[in-house]
């Protein structure tokens, strides 16, 4: 469910498709999300998820206390691999 905040329309055009009997072109979409929901646990949530949305440009990457930003490492992963798939989509 955390993927939905970030791809609404994608999951649930996912949804639908399964719901519809395209059980084959539902499981290979959500495949195609797999690597990017891998990497929004990669650090303690919701901090991955605020800064993809922050890299989306819909929310800002505010976070209180304990929690903190995301390393430079996964900043940049979750970054190209946000910009992967929709210049895939």
């Amino acid at each position: 469910s955390v993927i939905s905040n970030l791809f609404p329309r994608e999951v649930s055009a996912i949804c639908h498709l399964y719901l519809e009997g395209k059980a084959e072109e539902a499981t290979a979409r959500h495949l195609r999300l797999v690597p990017l929901m891998s990497l929004l646990f990669k650090e303690t949530s919701p901090a991955p998820l605020k800064c993809a949305l922050a890299h989306k440009g819909l929310c800002r990457e505010d976070l209180r206390l304990p929690l903190y930003p995301v390393e430079d490492d996964l900043r940049t992963r979750l970054q190209t691999a946000i910009d992967q798939y929709e210049k895939e989509s």
